[in-house]
């Protein structure tokens, strides 16, 4: 999902929890959780 190597964690109503993987900039690898809020229509 997105630019990174991603992972859907959960699905919400509301939000979306992600974990990306990213470089560390030294030959390693970090998991970084994300969410993104989802609005409603009104």
């Amino acid at each position: 999902m997105g630019d990174q190597w991603g992972q859907i964690e959960s699905i919400e109503d509301a939000r979306i929890d992600i974990t990306e993987i990213v470089s560390d900039g030294a030959g390693g690898w970090l998991r970084r959780p994300r969410t993104v809020e989802l609005r409603g229509l009104q």
